[in-house]
């Protein structure tokens, strides 16, 4: 076997913080609620949850502001409001019923990006 071979083989690995949720809800212009990185409200703390009082048929939008972590999916999902769940980086959700609710959550993911690359070259 005559010549030189080279394998050359290059990995890529991109490696990403944990998510850390931070997102604002509006009741139309106005901001009445503001999450960053470093507040995100659990079940464990609901009793200090700020309440939004809104009339019935308004509507509260809900805007995901996320980048530490890089996630890739988000899953909204909303009590009392006439949307249920979106995947949406900006909803807009009304509410008709009459109550008290906890407005709801959201879910981030992320992909890890792994790139393989392997390269012969033959004399």
């Amino acid at each position: 076997m005559d010549g030189v071979w080279q394998i050359t083989e290059t990995f890529t690995i991109k490696v990403f913080d944990d998510i850390k949720p931070v997102f604002k809800v509006m009741k139309g212009t106005e901001e009445v609620l503001s999450i960053s990185e470093t507040d995100m409200p659990t079940a464990a703390n609901s009793s200090s949850w700020k309440t939004v009082t809104i009339e019935a048929g308004e509507e509260l939008t809900f805007i995901d502001m996320t980048t530490v972590g890089e996630p890739d999916k988000r899953t909204w999902t909303f009590n009392g409001g006439k949307v249920e769940t979106s995947g949406n980086e900006t909803i807009n959700v009304p509410y008709f019923s009459l109550g008290t609710f906890k407005a709801g959550s959201i879910t981030l993911n992320e992909v890890i990006l792994i790139q393989l690359q392997k390269v012969k070259l033959q004399n």
